[in-house]
């Protein structure tokens, strides 16, 4: 019984950690808020029912919805750091977070060179299957940059959906 009188101020510091943690996940930077997860339904074969899974499972949703404030201003750095975040919690979770890194490096090539006129921001990652392949969905918000010049925020959504061996994009679908 002593034993446990020793131990119980390591118990409240630990528990008092672990609250810390929690809250900091939630109150902490917006980039701690990004989702990672895995689903439990496979990505549909085909270009249409690619698009309206991606669409009917992503647009509109508060995981993402909780982003749509955030400022298109300085968006590379803030990539990184969601991106960062997101690679992160995939290895806590023991997702192929190796194969997102990849996909994700796929997603800030697309912005740097095919749509140069958009800022973009991942917010979510999400690995599930497509009959045998890994998938990984990756959701990002995006903004023109005429529109964040005069102030709005990344109020649009986008979702990629990635081979995750060979980080080739297998199905697409956005707002506009």
């Amino acid at each position: 019984m002593n034993q446990i009188y020793k131990i119980r101020p390591l118990i409240l510091i630990v528990a008092g950690l672990v609250v810390c943690a929690l809250a900091y996940e939630k109150f902490g930077p917006l980039e701690n808020q990004v989702v990672v997860k895995r689903l439990n339904v496979e990505l549909p074969i085909g270009e249409s029912k690619t698009w309206d899974f991606l669409w009917g499972n992503f647009a509109n949703k508060p995981e993402a919805e909780k982003f749509g404030g955030e400022s298109g201003v300085g968006w590379e750095d803030k990539f990184h750091k969601y991106e960062s975040k997101l690679i992160s919690k995939a290895y806590w979770k023991n997702l192929d977070s190796n194969a997102l890194k990849n996909c994700l490096a796929e997603v800030f090539e697309d912005a740097k060179t095919v749509n140069t006129n958009l800022a973009y921001l991942p917010v979510g990652a999400y690995a599930t299957k497509q009959g045998t392949n890994d998938v990984w969905i990756i959701v990002v918000k995006w903004e023109c940059f005429g529109f964040i010049e005069n102030g709005a925020s990344l109020g649009h959504i986008r979702m990629f959906a990635f081979d995750a061996k060979k980080h080739t994009i297998i199905g697409f679908s956005t707002c506009m």
